[in-house]
């Protein structure tokens, strides 16, 4: 594995953390008994009880649809300007995808179970991957 590689393995496996423990730790989460979100460890509410009409839709507008505006925007920005930064270095589920492709090849030495060949035990950078039989536990248990 090469440099770029392990920087990769790096990126992927801490923002996979933090997707698994942005909940727990309260970066970002529905709290559904409370009705309203929590943003780092903070109440978002919308705050629209009992005050005034004018005041409830500023309250609306300011804390519900210019967020939602601003986190789409930068989003489309990002996809737009850095292309498959977050689906090729962060993707918690391509992450996922990706491990399990991996233990497939080290069980079975294919990809998926429906490929016909199996794939050449030795990768282009020159790393044999032989099939295992007791990787199937890995497998199974992912």
């Amino acid at each position: 594995m090469n440099r770029v590689q392990r920087q990769r393995l790096l990126w992927r496996t801490a923002f996979f953390a933090l997707f698994v423990l942005a909940p727990v730790l309260d970066l970002f989460r529905l709290d559904l008994n409370l009705g309203h979100f929590i943003l780092f460890g903070q109440p978002w509410t919308l705050d629209i009880d009992a005050s005034q009409p004018l005041q409830s839709v500023m309250n609306i507008i300011l804390r519900a649809f210019l967020p939602v505006a601003l986190v789409a925007g930068i989003g489309f920005w990002v996809s737009w300007r850095y292309g498959r930064l977050y689906c090729g270095w962060l993707c918690p589920h391509f992450s996922v995808v990706e491990a399990i492709n991996s233990l497939m090849r080290r069980a079975s030495g294919k990809v998926t179970l429906w490929q016909k060949e199996t794939l050449p035990e030795v990768q282009s950078d020159g790393v044999e991957i032989h099939p295992r039989k007791r990787a199937w536990l890995l497998v199974a248990a992912a």
